[in-house]
């Protein structure tokens, strides 16, 4: 989901008018409404992980109050190859604004 808002940023945007509202945190999904994650102002659980280059370890509560991108990704997968474009050119783009990848 966070690659696809990045490419939304870099790419284009969807204008489907199925998709959620930016305050949304349900979605049809079949018969069924999903929850899809945390409400309006709730803040992320914390995340502490050894970075990809084994150099430090990366703390979310370290960025608060900064938008952060977290994108996990292996690899040998097909779909993470094809993203990290846009994830890199959305870096660039808005590393110098405050948000965090």
């Amino acid at each position: 989901m966070i690659a696809l808002a990045v490419y939304g940023v870099v790419g284009g945007v969807s204008a489907d008018p199925a998709a959620p509202s930016a305050t949304s945190t349900e979605i049809e999904f079949g018969s069924e409404v999903v929850d899809i994650g945390p409400r309006p102002g709730q803040q992320a659980p914390e995340i502490e992980v050894e970075t990809y280059t084994g150099d430090g370890v990366f703390t979310l509560s370290d960025h608060l109050g900064h938008p952060v991108v977290i994108n996990f990704w292996y690899p040998s997968c097909a779909g993470c190859r094809i993203e990290k474009p846009f994830i890199t050119a959305a870096h660039e783009k808005f590393k110098d604004q405050g948000i965090v990848f």
